[in-house]
């Protein structure tokens, strides 16, 4: 603290108080399809066990007819009633807190039956559908189980890419063949070619049924993958890629693949389930839809979302202090210190803390006009483990003290 003499008048000048900050979650799932009740506007609600789902949306819902699926997979839809069964898988896969949205019926529709708007939501812009998963804060996972249509899993990975936050596990289509899944891939791409925020994986599951049934039910995997990955984050660290893990509750594959299919799915984006005979079945692969080579594997882009969302959020205070070089040297040591933390637990490369990081926040990060106009712009670079280089981003705030 230093005391100043002006005027005669005595002035103690207060050091900017030290803050800590502390890493937003990464295992929060928020999952959208068709339940049995629930909220009847749709908004999701907060689960923490297969009980609480049940209690709140009900049990399993039978499996329709087979004309009644072929007629509604006539626009490439999927198989809606197997949510419950992807709550099941991401419980009994390590996964804590999930969010639940209900894909609603438009008014006159029949509730057995969903149609596309019932996930896409309405185009006024209601909360509904994916756009309900919007309203989830602190949600790092999205899931629209058993979903395929690549038009709302275009609107999954618009809502990730465009909040910054959170990260979709997708479903391929039921009984696809490879290459069925490499078109639906190709599609995605075209439709979204700077995505990076989504992750494919192939093909669907065989769990026992829980109702007793002696034949085994086919699911979509996006559940249990995002169990798994919850269960990577507080076991081991976001930064370490959620694969060879064995899938629980998965008895098998709905079909097993061979090493040239495997060979041929992975190096594009498609990540392989694959079943050993003495290991189970377990995920065969890391790899985000990106070609983009900074963010081609899940745990590199899940764990640069984390750092920016974690020194984004935990330095909200700058706003209402002067935009000085004060400030922007206590920004900078915040930083750093968060970072030396995630150095110190395995999650950047480098054997001294030079090689894994660095921060800057002071007048080459920033133009006099950003600094007139009350912006406060920090550059960080982080090498993370995959791959072996250093990927650098920017967080900004708007001081109301300029």
């Amino acid at each position: 603290m230093a005391e100043i003499e002006v005027a005669g008048a005595h002035v103690e000048e207060q050091p900017l108080q030290q803050r800590l900050l502390e890493g937003v979650p990464t295992s929060t799932a928020c999952a959208l399809g068709v339940t049995r009740k629930g909220p009847g506007d749709g908004a999701p609600v907060r689960v923490r066990s297969l009980e609480e789902f049940e209690e709140t949306f009900g049990g399993p819902l039978p499996q329709p007819p087979v004309e009644v699926i072929e007629a509604w997979s006539g626009w490439e839809g999927g198989h809606w009633w197997l949510l419950h069964h992807a709550a099941r898988g991401f419980f009994d896969n390590g996964g804590r807190e999930l969010w639940v949205a209900r894909a609603v019926p438009a008014a006159g529709g029949d509730p057995a039956v969903p149609e596309l708007a019932d996930f896409l939501g309405p185009a006024d812009g209601a909360p509904v559908g994916v756009r309900a998963l919007a309203l989830v804060e602190d949600a790092a996972l999205c899931i629209v189980p058993g979903i395929w249509a690549p038009a709302v899993l275009e609107a999954v990975i618009e809502l990730c890419e465009r909040r910054g936050d959170r990260f979709a596990i997708l479903d391929p289509p039921a009984g696809a063949s490879p290459q069925e899944v490499l078109d639906l891939r190709g599609e995605l791409e075209a439709r979204l070619p700077a995505a990076t925020r989504a992750a494919l994986y192939y093909p669907w599951l065989e769990v026992s049924d829980p109702a007793g049934g002696e034949a085994p039910l086919t699911v979509p995997p996006s559940g249990h993958l995002a169990g798994i990955y919850a269960r990577i984050d507080r076991e081991r660290g976001v930064w370490e890629a959620p694969a060879n893990e064995e899938v629980r509750g998965a008895t098998a594959l709905e079909r097993r693949l061979t090493d040239g299919e495997i060979e041929a799915l992975a190096p594009v984006g498609v990540n392989p389930l694959r079943e050993h005979a003495d290991r189970g079945v377990r995920v065969w692969g890391a790899r985000t839809l990106s070609t983009a080579s900074a963010w081609k594997y899940v745990n590199v882009r899940r764990y640069l979302t984390y750092l920016e969302q974690s020194l984004g959020r935990g330095t909200e205070w700058a706003v209402f202090e002067p935009n000085d070089d004060r400030l922007w040297h206590h920004v900078e040591r915040v930083a750093e210190s968060f970072l030396m933390q995630e150095w110190l637990r395995g999650g950047l490369q480098g054997t001294k803390p030079e090689e894994a990081f660095f921060v800057r926040c002071d007048q080459t990060t920033m133009t006099a006009e950003d600094i007139a106009g009350g912006l406060v712009i920090c550059q960080v670079g982080v090498a993370p483990l995959r791959p072996a280089e250093f990927v650098t981003f920017r967080f900004a705030h708007r001081v109301l003290r300029p």
